[in-house]
């Protein structure tokens, strides 16, 4: 049961913890019970929100939704959208590190399943998302392409891609992206959403695709603002199998 060991998630909480990327597993009879014996305290899982019986039956076992997402697809053309001609898109750099580390810490604080989780340590949840933004700009393996949105000379926001594939046809991911307080309502996101697309078409890729949680509502409403259309919703749920 090791196999399904989070390393990331154990050594920041302290304790094991197990992602199960299919919720069928957790209906098996007797699987909770081995990663039980195997000394996994937490388990993650998410899943398309067609499979709303699997959900349920998973909640009869404990388990709870701790987020909702809405899944955002874009094969069209990246659509122009006015934007101050002083806003400057580029690939971002090392340099870039401080910067996203303060924009993610303020932008994700008591954002996502970890923080909807109250027996999750908010000090090590907090540390989650600025971590995993230096991480886009530093290992290949997270990110393909992170760009940053730059005006009058300062770091408004950023957004990092992945080049992942679905039944052989490859796709930008988006992994995270955000937009510093001071410059929100400028349409900021939007500008670097269409940077994205512009990107996908260069690499020839098929679509775009980003995960929003349902509930940002400033974040939903830039993806149709750019040409996005819904594509499904999925849910993530965490149960604690300790007791």
């Amino acid at each position: 049961m090791t196999d399904f060991l989070s390393p990331l998630d154990t050594q920041r909480f302290g304790f094991n913890i197990a992602r199960i990327d299919d919720i069928s597993l957790l209906l098996t009879t007797g699987f909770i019970s081995s990663l039980r014996d195997s000394n996994i305290r937490l388990v993650i899982t998410r899943t398309s929100i067609e499979e709303l019986d699997k959900v349920n039956r998973a909640a009869d076992l404990g388990f709870r939704i701790m987020d909702v997402q809405s899944v955002w697809r874009s094969t069209l053309p990246s659509t122009p959208i006015h934007q101050n001609p002083d806003l400057i898109i580029e690939s971002a750099t090392a340099a870039d590190v401080p910067a996203f580390h303060a924009i993610a810490a303020k932008a994700f604080d008591g954002y996502g399943h970890y923080f909807a989780d109250p027996r999750l340590d908010r000090s090590r949840c907090r540390e989650i998302y600025p971590d995993w933004a230096v991480k886009t700009l530093a290992d290949p393996n997270v990110a393909d392409e992170v760009v940053v949105a730059r005006l009058n000379k300062q770091t408004a926001g950023f957004l990092s891609l992945k080049i992942r594939e679905q039944n052989g046809t490859r796709y930008a991911a988006g992994v995270m992206g955000a937009v510093a307080e001071a410059f929100r309502g400028r349409h900021i996101f939007q500008a670097i959403l269409c940077h994205a697309i512009s990107w996908q078409q260069e690499k020839q890729l098929s679509w775009t695709q980003h995960n929003v949680l349902t509930a940002n509502i400033p974040v939903n409403r830039a993806m149709a603002n750019c040409g996005f259309r819904p594509a499904g919703a999925c849910v993530t749920l965490h149960g604690w199998i300790d007791r």
